[in-house]
């Protein structure tokens, strides 16, 4: 008989997206699932919707637990719900996505067979604008569950492409120190105790999970001003030092994370107010705010021109990181060719591209599939051959490589080594 997986949904005024999610969990394939629908005190009909879905699931064979409570945000609403489970694997979605057919058959499946694995990962597809592939451990075929590369977003924090074996949620104490309070979210909670527990992981490299994202106002790149991205900033960030302190390991260890957590609070600050241009006189003074701190974390004192990193800023902050994970940057071949910049017009493309003039790895040619035709060119795979040269900018370019190297390119670099490469200029 097929383990019982146990399903945590929270639920607050999802009354026009919750549909969906439902739906994708009848097509499971799949049929030993428990719901545990937390509705944390809707006011849209979220409940009515729930209600009406209890006898489909019962129907498909499923078993349903139905928490109803007061609104008291998403960390307390993602707590309660894993207090309840009883199955032998959980995992917790969002109420406004979708789930492949095999997202729990895949994840159960493997992990049911295989006793020695705690947890498992899968991929995810992004359909907020134009759908792109986000694999959740970048470049990599196996699973780097660093609780340091998490905090610095080397790896990709969200929680719900996470199949877990209940037992090693209750080995690494997740319930225990659960923090629920409104500000931040859950990811933290649930992610770093699993990883600081050891436990083995198995990752697939299968979009089985859909983000779709319809509620963006709390989120960083939604952030209309400086302030507004300080607050949702600070909430995530003020969460992960939380969990630092209740989560039992090595002292030294612990005040590592949290100087790597200031770290990254203050630069994902900085990034945001730079790339949506918002409040530059703010925006400096978080920057000396941030090299006062970085000069008493180094020894010897780092030289740092502020004036230099501000032209550089996402390059420093890479630089920066390495430092701390210990990562050396790849040699640089010159390039014989082309040196196409893939990607533009996108984000990432404002602060990199500006970095590249007048160094080898300057582009001779700009595409993007919004491109114009004449400054930007729009992506021309038939052209491309062995000695091109390529540049992809977007932080989320799985398609972009497979692409570039099914077209015979050997010479492709992603943003973050782009970063690296300036940084060591």
């Amino acid at each position: 008989m097929q383990p019982k997986v146990s399903i945590v949904i929270p639920c607050y005024n999802k009354v026009r997206y919750i549909s969906r999610m439902f739906d994708s969990i009848i097509a499971q394939k799949w049929d030993n699932i428990e719901l545990v629908l937390v509705n944390d005190g809707s006011t849209d009909g979220t409940r009515e919707v729930i209600a009406g879905y209890e006898s489909r699931f019962h129907a498909r064979g499923f078993k349903v637990a139905i928490i109803d409570q007061e609104n008291r945000g998403l960390p307390a609403a993602v707590c309660e719900g894993l207090k309840r489970v009883t199955g032998e694997f959980v995992c917790q979605i969002d109420a406004d996505d979708e789930l492949d057919p095999e997202y729990v058959s895949t994840m159960a499946g493997w992990l049911a067979e295989n006793p020695e694995y705690d947890w498992a990962a899968c991929d995810l597809v992004d359909v907020r604008k134009n759908t792109s592939y986000h694999q959740m451990f970048p470049n990599s075929e196996n699973a780097d569950c660093s609780a340091e590369k998490w905090i610095l977003r080397r790896t990709r924090r969200i929680v719900v492409v996470y199949m877990i074996r209940v037992s090693y949620m209750y080995d690494c104490n997740v319930i225990g120190t659960f923090f629920t309070a409104r500000e931040g979210a859950q990811e933290a909670q649930i992610f770093l105790p699993l990883a600081l527990g050891g436990g083995k992981i198995k990752y697939f490299q299968m979009p089985l999970y859909k983000y779709m994202y319809d509620n963006p106002e709390d989120h960083i790149s939604h952030a209309a001003d400086y302030n507004a991205a300080v607050t949702i900033v600070s909430g995530f960030f003020h969460t992960i030092c939380e969990m630092i302190a209740r989560i039992a390991c090595d002292e030294h260890k612990k005040r590592r994370m949290q100087v790597m957590a200031e770290y990254k609070k203050l630069s994902s600050i900085i990034s945001h107010a730079i790339s949506a241009m918002l409040s530059p006189h703010e925006t400096w003074t978080t920057l000396e705010h941030l090299l006062e701190m970085l000069k008493t974390c180094f020894y010897p004192e780092p030289i740092i021109d502020a004036e230099l990193v501000k032209g550089y800023f996402h390059s420093f902050c890479t630089a920066v990181e390495d430092n701390f994970l210990g990562v050396q940057p790849k040699p640089v071949s010159p390039p014989t060719g082309r040196i196409v910049a893939w990607g533009a017009m996108g984000m990432n493309a404002r602060s990199i591209l500006p970095t590249l003039k007048n160094t080898a790895l300057e582009p001779t040619e700009l595409w993007d599939l919004a491109g114009d035709g004449v400054s930007v060119q729009k992506p021309n795979l038939h052209s491309l051959t062995a000695n091109d040269f390529i540049l992809i900018l977007p932080s989320s370019a799985l398609e972009i490589r497979l692409e570039a190297a099914a077209a015979g390119c050997e010479n492709i670099m992603l943003s973050i080594d782009i970063m690296r490469y300036v940084a060591t200029l």
